[in-house]
């Protein structure tokens, strides 16, 4: 994931002179995971920046790195769409698409 994250980011045509690291657009790699837990938690959504795991200072940079894991929806369609947040929404959306 994070290889087409900065082959994304980094494909970018910022030639020139009159070009700066600013003239980058934000790029996002959203992996849908359908029949597989990649992460050993019970959460279906991860979002993954850079940041300082120390100090948890966030470096703020242009690239995000998201996964939905569809099979950890289980509990999730078992909810009322009522109490459902958003996101769980559309990850079940996105499951029986």
């Amino acid at each position: 994931m994070e290889f087409y994250t900065a082959r994304l980011f980094g494909g970018q045509d910022i030639k020139g002179g009159d070009k700066s690291y600013k003239d980058l657009k934000q790029t996002y790699q959203i992996t849908i995971l359908a029949n597989v837990k990649f992460f050993n938690d019970d959460a279906y959504f991860h979002t993954f920046e850079y940041y300082d795991p120390i100090r948890r200072v966030p470096l703020d940079g242009r690239t995000r790195i998201i996964t939905l894991e569809l099979a950890k929806l289980d509990n999730i369609v078992e909810k009322p769409i009522g109490e459902m947040a958003v996101s769980e929404r559309w990850a079940v959306f996105i499951e029986y698409c």
